[in-house]
């Protein structure tokens, strides 16, 4: 891991604790820099807002990459799945899962945080459908990555409130194999 991604990791602990003690709404840039022992314009080197440092993840380009390299897959919802399968199954999830889980519970918690989740899809939505779109048309890629956006999003935030709670490595697996029962196991 380099500095950047480091840093990157500092800032956004940093945020989670201060909306988990002050809230959301509450809780300031400077607040989170100061935390964190940077400028607020080292903040906004790593995250044009708040709401990015509450909602960032570092899997998307492995994703993009994993759903390129799915070229068995006979529909753009089964690349899809694969895709986004691999880089879960095989990713070191040890310390990724608690920050997931505080991420997506103050997500569920807050009307402005679930509302920049889904205005943020569009990003993520964009790199699985160039990723697609190298192997199948627009609107099949489209749908594709739509329909694992949202099985995804759904299982997440039922999985962040639920209790006893399952692993995040079986809560997407539970959301891909809804979409492709043949194709993750």
């Amino acid at each position: 891991m380099d500095k950047a991604q480091r840093t990157r990791m500092r800032l956004q602990e940093c945020a989670l604790e201060a909306f988990e003690r002050a809230g959301f709404e509450r809780t300031t840039t400077a607040q989170i820099a100061a935390a964190a022992g940077v400028s607020q314009v080292t903040f906004f080197r790593y995250f044009p807002s708040k709401e990015a440092a509450a909602l960032w993840d570092p899997f998307d380009p492995m994703i993009a990459e994993s759903i390129r390299r799915e070229t068995d897959a006979a529909t753009a919802l089964q690349a899809a799945c694969r895709g986004i399968w691999r880089t879960w199954s095989t990713a070191d999830l040890t310390a990724v899962e608690p920050v997931a889980r505080r991420r997506v519970r103050l997500v569920a918690g807050s009307a402005t945080l679930r509302s920049a989740m889904w205005a943020g899809h569009a990003d993520t939505e964009a790199a699985l459908i160039g990723a697609l779109r190298e192997r199948f048309d627009a609107f099949e890629s489209s749908a594709a990555a739509g329909a694992c956006l949202g099985a995804l999003t759904t299982v997440l935030l039922t999985w962040a409130e639920t209790e006893p709670y399952p692993s995040l490595t079986s809560a997407i697996a539970t959301a891909l194999r809804t979409l492709d029962p043949e194709g993750i196991t």
